[in-house]
């Protein structure tokens, strides 16, 4: 071990000294001093106690919360982490699921009319944990939707909100720009001209929605279908179609944030569902909240909860739900609403 100069140990003396001195010091004014000198000096212990709790445990306090919309938040990347790891292990259990009850995914009957206790959503959990906020904008009943950080696009100039099918409820559209800056929210649906009442009422929010007669489609059938990625080209914003949705994506970043989607299973086999939910996956979408459309099988006696309202995080990219840069530094901040 090589030997510490002198010079460095004279210095160190000299330190451990004064503050020695100080420390007796404190304490002798803070026994038999006035009481402000009292007040100052246990100010300054406050502080310096608040600065070390705040330096050695914040990490590990803002691992807990789903908040975060601090730049220097630096534990988001670890929360995104933990709940990917959860998420895999469900995916595991997904697995055991199909075995023990097909073993294939072709045998598994999706809504099994014996005493098996499964159906068919429960090998798609919204098992992943979401790193934010998690709340539920827009109208009860019909209309609203499960978000996640709607708190981190407030300040955002870059964020774009494509929005299809539900005209007669627009709710959730006018929820995103009344609690949001600089959002553009831009809808489309093949039977109507218009969004809802609840933005065509409050003029503020007019210039920063536009609504398109037409619905998405896997490929282009001008007037009334369009494929998504025409339909951002149009509006300033172009990258690769997502046609079929996401098989394009399986090795690089979607170009949206979050996605929420109103799946109606129907009559499909749970192996043609798990082959569409799988693209999904692959292409780094994780459900994150999931809510059974139970008006419709209210409304439709008899028939089974096929219909579920799905709200989907993408964790790769640079987005702002998943990465901490400036929206100077991130990508767009895109919102897919499909209903």
């Amino acid at each position: 071990m090589p030997a510490i100069p002198q010079l460095i140990i004279q210095i160190l003396r000299i330190l451990s000294s004064l503050a020695s001195s100080l420390f007796h010091l404190c304490i002798k004014t803070y026994r038999k001093g006035p009481i402000l000198a009292r007040v100052i000096i246990s100010t300054i212990i406050l502080v310096v106690l608040l600065r070390l709790e705040w330096a050695f445990f914040r990490p590990r306090i803002l691992l807990f919360f789903k908040t975060g919309t601090a730049p220097g938040d630096r534990t988001l990347p670890l929360r995104v982490k933990a709940a990917e790891e959860v998420y895999q292990k469900v995916l595991r259990q997904r697995q055991e699921l199909i075995h023990r009850t097909g073993p294939t995914p072709s045998e598994v009957a999706a809504w099994p009319r014996d005493l098996s206790l499964y159906t068919l959503w429960d090998f798609f959990p919204a098992a992943f944990n979401c790193p934010h906020t998690v709340e539920r904008i827009g109208n009860l009943g019909v209309g609203g939707k499960w978000v996640c950080g709607l708190d981190r696009l407030v300040d955002k100039k870059d964020c774009i909100v494509y929005s299809f099918g539900s005209p007669w409820d627009s709710s959730y559209e006018a929820a995103v720009l009344q609690r949001t800056k600089y959002c553009k929210v831009y809808g489309h649906h093949f039977d109507t001209n218009s969004f809802g009442p609840e933005v065509k009422s409050i003029d503020r929010l007019r210039w920063r929605s536009q609504f398109k007669k037409c619905g998405l489609y896997y490929k282009d059938e001008p007037p009334l279908y369009r494929t998504l990625s025409s339909l951002m080209h149009e509006r300033g914003w172009e990258f690769a179609a997502l046609v079929p949705l996401f098989e394009a994506y399986r090795d690089l970043p979607l170009p949206f944030g979050q996605l929420q989607l109103e799946i109606h299973a129907n009559e499909m086999p749970l192996d043609k569902v798990l082959e569409w939910w799988e693209l999904l996956e692959g292409a780094g979408l994780r459900p994150f909240h999931a809510e059974p459309n139970l008006i419709y099988t209210n409304i439709n006696r008899g028939n089974l909860p096929t219909i579920v309202d799905y709200s989907f995080i993408n964790i790769r990219g640079e987005h702002a739900f998943v990465s901490n840069k400036t929206a100077e530094q991130s990508e767009t901040h895109t919102w897919i609403r499909y209903s």
